[in-house]
């Protein structure tokens, strides 16, 4: 949710208002879920994304307003693109793991044209990558369960035994990777 929307309508995050959960169980034959797990952190673009939260001066009716302050410089997407192909490329060779190996890639959901930039840096096909994104909203949290949602439902993206790579970037940038068996 936009949390300043009443208070602070003139500082909204531009967030698609939505809900969404995530449930975790155990697969029966062992063989689904979430493998291995990898984050790098790059001090050196600690400034490409700052986020913090912050409370704003009494408004009108005398209310704090509090608000998610983001503050991201003009060349972020560049940055985090070297971010994420150096933590990819060492994620799995570590695994000992191509992107061959993987049947589809459930990247950060940023914006237009991001992915499909994202899918050049890491030379692979721009149809692997799961596109959520909404013209009229950042998912934000709520990204990672609409990706899974739509490679495990109508699209059909994905068959048993397929790997999937997991990519979210965080600020200061940390850029955290992980292997989903479908």
């Amino acid at each position: 949710v936009e949390i300043t929307a009443k208070l602070a309508p003139d500082r909204l995050r531009g967030l698609k208002e939505t809900g969404s959960a995530v449930m975790l169980d155990a697969a029966p034959d062992g063989n689904e879920g979430f493998g291995a797990f990898c984050f790098q952190y790059f001090p050196d673009t600690e400034d490409a994304l700052r986020v913090h939260s912050n409370i704003r001066e009494p408004q009108d009716n005398g209310r704090l307003a509090p608000g998610l302050h983001v503050e991201k410089s003009p060349d972020a997407d560049r940055r985090f693109l070297r971010c994420i192909v150096e933590t990819v490329t060492r994620f799995l060779d570590s695994q000992e793991l191509t992107l061959a190996d993987i049947a589809v890639v459930l990247p950060p959901q940023a914006p237009s044209p991001f992915i499909d930039e994202l899918a050049t840096a890491l030379e692979i096909d721009p149809g692997k990558c799961v596109d959520v994104s909404r013209p009229d909203g950042d998912l934000y949290t709520s990204s990672l369960p609409y990706a899974f949602d739509a490679v495990r439902g109508a699209e059909g993206r994905v068959a048993p035994g397929d790997l999937g790579l997991v990519i979210n970037v965080a600020s200061g940038i940390e850029v955290g990777c992980a292997i989903y068996h479908f």
